[in-house]
């Protein structure tokens, strides 16, 4: 059948692939081949005795694949370079691009406008969605948005309603970077508010200890005071007691002791929290930059509009308030298939509640859908 469609041509391009060598038990392909009958030999003979063999149940032998390509090289080479083609070949190339044609145009037949085609000159392209990582159909808009270009003269559109829609995104852009410095201010007196909080409990900590210090010192001297006393006491009697002026000699010098080296003990701790507030200084400022970025950040996602969002829904509801009015709930069925439709004032809708008190613009807005036919020009669709 093969060499009835391609005629014998095609025995000079071709490689025999014999399958389940596994099943040849060791047995070469050549010799396998030799014991075959006369059908078999007349086959292998018609094209040039180019086979190999593929073992089904290794295909991690990359020795198969080798000869496979030493083949094919042999092949190149018997060809001269030149690939296979007759009218089998080129018929069939013409009928994959009419066919792919076709398939476009049923595409944007299924938007309900037949006529949409011939309306944009015929300037239509098809993508892929399964297949991200195919460039052909990325060169193919490129394409067709140079011969755009060079129709228009390198010019770009614009007339009343990409003004209008290019104010309102200027409005909500400068709204939006307004609540967002609004957010960032409130977020970061909220930080610093908690990082008093905790300052103020530290300072609270280390005046405590510098309490419990002069309470010690205060008990200690009222000692001190007390056997000084006694001493005195002791020596205006008229028989003082040597034993009891002793005892309170020795006394007196163990409390002198204890408070000099309370002071020591005192003077040290000082310089310790001196260090420690230093310290607790310098990370409760880097807490207060780490807790301000990381609450900015959380408030990130709860922007449904960032810029690119605003570009996106400007550009949408430009072409849903002009020439896409008509078709625009077909539009949205047949590029969000998983959505629902959305009717033509959606994107109105968005972008006034967007605009808040400035949502009446978009009445002159729609004043000036009537002139958008001439986007027809500046359309590839």
């Amino acid at each position: 059948m093969i060499l009835e469609m391609f005629r014998e041509d095609i025995s000079r391009h071709t490689i025999l692939i014999f399958s389940h060598a596994d099943r040849l038990r060791r047995e070469s392909i050549e010799r396998f081949v030799s014991r075959q009958n006369q059908k078999v030999q007349d086959l292998v003979e018609r094209f040039g005795r180019r086979f190999v063999a593929f073992d089904n149940t290794n295909p991690t032998n990359r020795d198969q694949v080798r000869r496979l390509l030493q083949k094919v090289d042999e092949l190149l080479v018997l060809n001269e370079n030149r690939h296979f083609t007759n009218k089998v070949t080129v018929t069939m190339q013409k009928a994959q691009k009419i066919v792919e044609e076709i398939q476009n145009e049923q595409r944007l037949v299924l938007l309900g406008r037949t006529d949409l085609v011939k309306r944009f000159g015929r300037r239509f392209v098809a993508f892929d969605n399964t297949n991200p990582a195919n460039r052909d159909q990325v060169r193919r808009l490129l394409q067709k948005v140079d011969e755009l270009l060079v129709l228009n003269e390198n010019r770009h559109f614009t007339n009343e309603v990409t003004e209008a829609m290019q104010k309102a995104q200027k409005i909500v852009e400068e709204r939006i970077q307004a609540e967002t410095a609004e957010r960032a201010r409130k977020i970061k007196e909220e930080v610093r508010k908690m990082a008093d909080v905790r300052w103020r409990a530290f300072l609270s900590d280390m005046n405590e200890e510098r309490q419990e210090t002069e309470r010690r010192r205060k008990r200690i001297q009222r000692r001190i005071d007390q056997i000084q006393e006694d001493i005195k006491k002791e020596e205006q009697n008229v028989e003082p007691i040597p034993e009891r002026l002793k005892r309170y000699s020795m006394s007196l010098q163990t409390e002198l002791e204890n408070m000099g080296r309370l002071e020591e003990r005192r003077m040290e701790d000082e310089r310790e929290r001196k260090e420690q507030e230093e310290r607790e200084r310098n990370d409760l400022d880097i807490w207060i930059q780490e807790e301000e970025q990381r609450r900015l950040d959380e408030e990130k996602p709860k922007n449904l509009f960032s810029p690119e969002h605003i570009k996106i829904v400007t550009m949408l509801s430009m072409f849903i308030l002009g020439i896409g009015a008509t078709f625009a709930p077909a539009l949205l069925a047949f590029l969000f298939p998983a959505a629902p439709v959305a009717p033509a004032g959606f994107a109105a809708g968005i972008l006034t509640r967007l605009l808040a008190a400035e949502g009446w613009g978009f009445v002159w807005v729609a004043a000036g859908v009537a002139k958008a036919a001439v986007l027809t020009r500046c359309s590839i669709q």
